[in-house]
């Protein structure tokens, strides 16, 4: 038999695999073989775990005897749930002045939840590695720059981009002339 945690798990979880016996038998006794040997971090051992899984997957567990005579398999099936990763980024203002400055937002769906993020440029952010970051211009930019905000977030298995384009433009100040009374 095989003994696991939970038959369903989390896109990019990872599940323990275990080998069950009967009775009190010493399981050095046993040749174990977990197929699919590429999805476990060691397909010979008694207990193993499962690799970051992705799809639905089977697993199958040879047990044979340690004389050749026995061999025993059993399956157990594993629901994957969710999708692969993806994200969409944007901005407060594609447009702003010299002075003032403009929000980042960086969306992500999906994928395994524990999300990280990397915005570059980072010069003029407030944290380059946060979902949000505030973006002010300061005096490496010049007025009519186009900056391109790539920000790479990450699920711990897979990595998507997304881009934001911001113009910076010169103060305005606003003059309808003199006074006339």
């Amino acid at each position: 038999d095989i003994h696991v945690d939970s038959t369903s798990i989390n896109y990019g979880g990872i599940i323990n695999l275990d080998a069950v016996i009967d009775g009190n038998t010493n399981p050095d006794n046993f040749i174990f073989r977990w197929m699919p040997s590429d999805l476990v971090t060691d397909s010979a051992s008694y207990s193993t775990q499962s690799l970051p899984l992705v799809d639905n997957c089977t697993f199958i567990l040879s047990i044979e005897n340690i004389y050749g005579d026995c061999v025993s398999y059993d399956s157990i099936n594993i629901t994957v749930n969710g999708e692969e990763l993806y994200a969409s980024v944007h901005t407060s203002d594609s447009i702003i002045c010299e002075n003032n400055n403009a929000q980042l937002f960086a969306e992500a769906f999906e994928g395994t939840g524990n999300y990280t993020y990397q915005w570059t440029p980072s010069e003029g952010l407030d944290a380059a590695d946060i979902a949000n970051p505030t973006f002010t211009p300061y005096e490496i930019f010049n007025i009519a720059d186009t900056i391109n905000f790539v920000c790479a977030i990450s699920d711990g298995i897979t990595t998507v981009h997304d881009s934001v384009m911001i113009v910076i433009y010169d103060h305005l100040v606003a003059d309808a002339g003199n006074d006339y009374v």
